[in-house]
């Protein structure tokens, strides 16, 4: 690996861990219990958990679970839940192992009608790696992260 590509796996890297400790560190102050929540499989209550014991998590989806698919903690672990701008970072993450700051993106069709969430790319528009991430990670660009991925 080259050092542009290590220097642009760290800075996503670093962006990943700043964005991921911005989220938790505000909210820890807020941060709520909930008797359903499942340990192990079962309900905290039904395990005799007080709620005091439990973990203080701002967050109306949390899941623990290990590499063997073991579920340690969950709350409302098996619904579907909108994952918002964690799939923008790790979709620069990923493109950071495999592409050069100075690659070439071109913004498609498809990307620039992403909608929501934009950068304000238009189809044909072409920018350096280094720039559509910045675009992914600064402006949190549902345009950008399609044309990197």
């Amino acid at each position: 690996m080259d050092a542009r590509r290590r220097r642009m796996l760290r800075a996503a890297s670093c962006a990943l861990a700043a964005a991921l400790v911005s989220c938790c560190l505000p909210l820890a102050a807020f941060a709520r219990t909930d008797g359903g929540d499942a340990v192990l499989g079962c309900s905290a209550a039904d395990l005799g958990i007080s709620e005091e014991r439990l973990p203080g998590i701002d967050a109306s989806h949390a899941a623990l679970m290990d590499e063997e698919g073991t579920l340690w903690y969950g709350r409302a672990a098996g619904e579907r839940a909108q994952i918002a701008s964690l799939t923008k970072i790790m979709t620069a993450a990923v493109a950071a192992e495999h592409l050069d700051a100075g690659d070439r993106i071109v913004v498609t069709p498809e990307a620039a009608a992403v909608g929501e969430s934009s950068a304000g790319l238009a189809a044909g528009d072409e920018m350096s790696f280094g720039d559509a991430l910045k675009a992914v990670l600064t402006a949190s660009g549902n345009d950008a992260a399609s044309a990197v991925a």
